[in-house]
């Protein structure tokens, strides 16, 4: 099942290839572009759930927002810096 805020690829030459996030393998943005400024004040934790020819789709841990395109190299895995616990 594609997660239900993400849009299903509605044609085949969009290229987008379009999955279920991974919720155990969040990734940090490192680069905010202008198109973006308004995610920053979020918690920096995104999930991939789509990816196309160097672009990838996010979708942030609240499962609401997404972003339907930013570039690979802006995305890193997220860093996990304290215990366990504060991933609760």
């Amino acid at each position: 099942m594609i997660y239900p805020k993400i849009k299903p690829t509605t044609s085949p030459n969009d290229g987008w290839f379009l999955f279920d996030p991974c919720w155990n393998a969040p990734h940090s943005i490192i680069v905010f572009g202008d198109d973006i400024k308004q995610h920053e004040s979020l918690k920096n934790r995104w999930f991939i759930c789509g990816t196309r020819k160097g672009k990838l789709r996010l979708v942030h841990e609240d499962r609401t927002t997404i972003i339907l395109s930013i570039a690979k190299w802006k995305i890193v895995e997220h860093l996990f810096i304290g215990s366990p616990n504060d991933l609760k």
